[in-house]
């Protein structure tokens, strides 16, 4: 039961129809994958340009925070107006807001932008694996869910490849403008190809089945909780009044939306059904941290490239090609490889198991690390990262209810925790950079007019110093990044905890 009066059956389709809808599912989910990772090469122009440093996080966590705070409502929303039209809304609202990033004349306006984008790209990655979930049987999803990881994996090696070369040879503003011909081929794709069964009821009735209040609750809360984060340590000391009432008010919020979302709506945006089953939660716990880990260590291994190695923004992409490589050949082989045994438990254990490890080896990079050294050390977390897109959704919707849209639902809160994940990954990865460089470089006896702000907003003006202190000031950079990786180090290890706890069934 889909919830919206169809029945899983009515969904499924075959042949050129199934085919044609999956080119055009892949070109959305491509859209919004290669707008998280473009961003990584143009974070220092960007944030030279504007002398605004300090607010490059904002770049992916603005995106990141639009995407997660909506993704429930996406679901919902997708359930009472149809999967088709939805999706159509979230591809325009992603290109409105790729417009306003590559018009942009500011920092803040760049980020307004972001955020837009965030709303559209947040709805295009839950309703690609909505439809995907929909149109074939539980028994091939191993190998359509793969698609998910193939298109991030794509995006991130185009991503860095396409924003390196647009920075370094046209305009960092393309990095934006490019979505606009993607986006708008997608849009004709999905009118075309894609014609589901309507849902139920009049536009008056749809209209009515919104929960406006639960949505405004957990929306409000949400991104006062994640404002807080952001600001704490960075902008405001984390016992400030603002990080405080952040945390506060949100988590507040957050609890009164709790209450009337579980006892009192008559229409709930989260239902009870779904998270009461404890093998649907662990595998969204699972996701949350393994995207904190992915997206903190793609942005910040960029960020190690270009401050530390020197590279150009085109190189930095090239740098992360042993990565993202790694991560494409083996979601793809693990798709295949569940949808023929129908395990999924083992495949998310494995998978956990090796970003842990690769996060580990990650620890000993260094400011003189060789290309060898590199290359070995960005190999293993991508190798493990492609095990854990597929096993996770597919967990997910084994252990959901199967009526009144249960699997819809989970899968939406499945795609929350992803980019719940991303979001805090970037926010707690800015913090904890920027608190280790003010911490070590206090300890070290540099020039007077040397400010520390001035390496955190401007960390290219290292290059410009005379060499006994560049090389201080290097080796600090990459103990303060090596601080980061810990953290997705403990992402990684507190995933694996959460998949000890997923379902063990197989696929039926």
């Amino acid at each position: 039961d889909s919830g919206d009066g169809t029945t899983s059956n009515q969904q499924l389709l075959h042949g050129a129809s199934l085919l044609l809808v999956i080119v055009s599912l892949f070109l959305a989910m491509l859209l919004a994958a290669l707008d998280q990772t473009i961003v990584a090469t143009i974070i220092l122009t960007v944030g030279t340009k504007f002398q605004a440093f300090s607010k490059i996080q904002w770049i992916t966590s603005g995106y990141l925070l639009a995407a997660a705070v909506l993704s429930p409502s996406w679901g919902k929303l997708s359930i009472i107006f149809g999967r088709k039209w939805c999706i159509l809304a979230a591809i325009v609202l992603f290109e409105i807001g790729s417009a306003t990033c590559g018009s942009a004349t500011s920092m803040d306006m760049l980020i307004g932008g972001r955020i837009i984008a965030g709303i559209g790209g947040g709805g295009i990655q839950i309703l690609v694996i909505l439809i995907l979930t929909e149109i074939v049987p539980i028994q091939k999803r191993g190998m359509t869910q793969s698609l998910i990881g193939v298109a991030f994996g794509v995006a991130s090696i185009v991503g860095p490849l396409v924003g390196g070369a647009f920075t370094t040879h046209v305009t960092w503003r393309w990095c934006f403008y490019i979505n606009l011909p993607i986006g708008a081929v997608t849009i004709v794709a999905v009118l075309v190809c894609f014609s589901p069964p309507p849902s139920r009821g009049s536009l008056k009735e749809k209209v009515k089945m919104i929960d406006y209040l639960g949505t405004l609750l957990l929306t409000s809360g949400l991104v006062l909780v994640l404002l807080g984060l952001t600001f704490g340590g960075d902008q405001y000391a984390w016992d400030s009044a603002a990080v405080i009432l952040c945390f506060v008010l949100g988590g507040a919020i957050l609890i009164l939306f709790g209450i009337y979302n579980f006892r009192f709506s008559t229409k709930p945006l989260i239902p009870w059904a779904v998270v009461r089953v404890p093998t649907v939660l662990t595998p969204i716990l699972a996701m949350n941290f393994v995207f904190m880990a992915f997206i903190s260590g793609i942005i910040y291994l960029s960020v190690y490239f270009q401050v530390v190695r020197h590279a150009s923004a085109i190189q930095s992409g090239l740098h992360l090609l042993p990565w993202l490589i790694a991560t494409i050949i083996v979601s793809i082989v693990t798709g295949i490889m569940i949808s023929k045994t129908r395990y999924i438990k083992p495949f998310a254990l494995t998978g956990i198991s090796i970003m842990c490890i690769g996060f580990g080896i990650l620890t000993l990079l260094r400011v003189d690390s060789t290309a060898g050294e590199r290359i070995a050390y960005l190999i293993v977390p991508g190798f493990g990262t492609g095990f854990m897109m597929q096993s996770l959704a597919l967990a997910t919707q084994v252990a959901a209810p199967k009526h009144d849209g249960g699997v819809l639902l989970a899968t939406s809160l499945l795609g929350f925790g992803r980019s719940l994940g991303g979001v805090i990954g970037v926010a707690l990865g800015q913090t904890i950079l920027n608190v280790s460089l003010k911490s070590k470089v206090e300890k070290h006896n540099f020039p007077a007019n040397f400010s520390t702000q001035t390496l955190i907003n401007n960390p290219a003006a290292i290059q410009e110093l005379p060499p006994d202190v560049k090389v201080d000031l290097l080796q600090i950079y990459v103990e303060s990044l090596r601080n980061v990786i810990y953290m997705g180090l403990a992402c990684c290890l507190a995933g694996f905890v959460s998949c000890l706890f997923i379902t063990n069934k197989r696929i039926p």
